[in-house]
């Protein structure tokens, strides 16, 4: 690739991959030099590859030096000229002027190149490389020989003759030239230890046209970790992957969580990768942690994958609404159990505590209900509906001056308030102090000018008092407020 800019197999992943099993390699692209010997390292079969990357590499150079060598020897072809018949004197008399001719075009054109080019290559090339290059030229020569047949060469000079005998005597050494190497010593060439050759294994038979055949599974996905709350409801993602053929529907489903946890199935249809499972967790139910399973089935087929969970427990906020939607209905129990829950987290909650101190009023339980509001006025002195609350405990007990007591600091801390006022008036009432009682109701009504149990409560305090014409007044105002169907 990085001599061409191509691939030795070039199509998609699925024909490379066959290409390199049992193709032949595209070396169209290298030099002809070369192609034998990159063939040989890309063989298919590793015992069939050049046994050392050294190897590989001094082949190469052989290649490319022996090319070098034979493009710079070689003279370009001349055209070889018609012979023409001559008379036999003139085949055995060379012409004498042309002999110095012949024998200053010999050196000029083959020997002085020749000799510049191995003083240039002998600093570079190993011994064994020249001998290569003396073959080669011991050919050149013949070719330059073959070349005269029509007209005898002219007589060599003595020094040339000599040497053209000496290489003659000696044909398996390089001829030397003058000035290149002979000044260099002999290198010696470098052993190559002998390489064991095994037998090539038996190639398997490969067909292009043979499907792949996937085996069916499944792959499910999902968050690295469940986070629950009670009471509430989580939505988690799940993604299912399909490999192979699978058409059935795939269920969904989240196994290992808490029994009162409920975790519906979710199918997936064909074609279908993501799923919703909605988990939800009771209110009512300590927190807890644990490790769940995520399962993908379909039919035969299964996938699995394990996660931690952690289910916190409710919020306070949660539990006390839910409380107060109970004592509304009058579902005490069901209240009192989600205010217990909060206090068992937080002991010190003042809304929590005021809460369930009015649902223990609420179902008698009054030194309960009282010990709850104390706590809450001791968290904070200030809090007028406390106050209020500690009121009504104590008349339900009977205790009419503990109860205006705590009405009377409720009143101090927020005198706008008309059911504070209204609530100490019914306790003057039950401690036979109507004018006091009285004065109460008209500011609460003054407050709350539609307050009908104030106006009803005013009305009886009249009638005590002897004034029956402010007592129908204030009835008759309590009637209008009424609605319709209940008149």
């Amino acid at each position: 690739e990085m001599l061409t800019g191509n691939l030795p197999h070039s199509g998609s992943v699925a024909e490379i991959v066959m290409g390199h099993m049992g193709g032949q390699p595209d070396l169209a692209d290298l030099p002809s030099c070369d192609r034998a010997i990159v063939e040989r390292a890309l063989h298919r079969v590793p015992e069939r590859r050049w046994p050392r990357c050294g190897d590989f590499l001094d082949a190469l150079r052989t290649a490319t030096v022996s090319s070098m060598v034979s493009e710079i020897v070689s003279p370009p072809p001349e055209p070889v000229p018609a012979i023409v018949e001559a008379p036999a004197w003139e085949l055995d008399a060379p012409d004498a002027t042309e002999a110095p001719a012949s024998r200053a075009s010999f050196w000029v054109r083959v020997v002085v190149p020749l000799g510049i080019a191995a003083g240039l290559i002998g600093l570079v090339l190993p011994s064994s490389t020249w001998r290569a290059v003396g073959s080669l030229a011991d050919r050149f020569e013949n070719v330059m020989g073959s070349g005269h047949t029509a007209r005898p060469a002219p007589p060599l000079p003595v020094p040339v003759a000599e040497k053209v005998a000496a290489s003659e005597a000696r044909p398996d050494e390089p001829e030397p030239v003058p000035g290149a190497l002979a000044d260099f010593p002999p290198v010696e060439p470098r052993p190559t230890p002998p390489q064991p050759i095994s037998p090539a294994p038996a190639e398997a038979e490969v067909s292009l046209s043979a499907p792949v055949v996937v085996p069916p599974s499944l792959r499910i996905e999902g968050p690295a970790r469940l986070e629950l709350r009670a009471g509430e409801t989580s939505r988690i993602a799940i993604r299912v992957a399909r490999l192979g053929e699978i058409r059935q529907p795939v269920e969904v489903e989240v196994a290992g969580l808490p029994a009162d946890v409920s975790t519906p199935k979710v199918a997936l249809a064909e074609g279908e990768e993501t799923a919703e499972i909605a988990i939800s967790v009771p209110l009512m139910r300590p927190g807890s942690t644990g490790r769940a399973t995520m399962i993908a089935a379909s039919g035969a087929t299964r996938a699995e994958t394990s996660i931690p969970f952690a289910v916190a427990p409710p919020s306070a906020d949660r539990l006390n609404e839910r409380g107060m939607a109970a004592f509304r209905v009058g579902h005490s129990d069901e209240a009192l159990a989600a205010f217990d829950l909060i206090l068992r987290d937080d002991p010190k909650n003042a809304l929590a505590l005021k809460n369930r101190g009015s649902a223990h009023w609420k179902e008698s339980h009054l030194p309960a209900a009282l010990a709850d509001f104390d706590e809450v006025l001791k968290l904070n002195p200030k809090d007028a509906s406390a106050h209020n609350n500690r009121g009504l405990v104590r008349r339900a007990m009977g205790d009419y001056a503990g109860a205006l007591e705590a009405y009377s600091e409720a009143v101090r801390l927020d005198p706008g308030n008309a059911v504070f006022r209204f609530n100490r008036a019914q306790t003057f009432v039950l401690a036979g102090r109507d004018a006091e009682a009285l004065t109460d109701l008209n500011e609460a009504l003054r407050l709350n000018p539609l307050y009908q149990r104030a106006l009803i409560a005013r009305a009886e305090a009249h009638d005590r008092t002897g004034d029956r014409k402010a007592a129908d007044a204030d009835r008759d105002a309590a009637r209008r407020l009424q609605p319709a169907g209940s008149r």
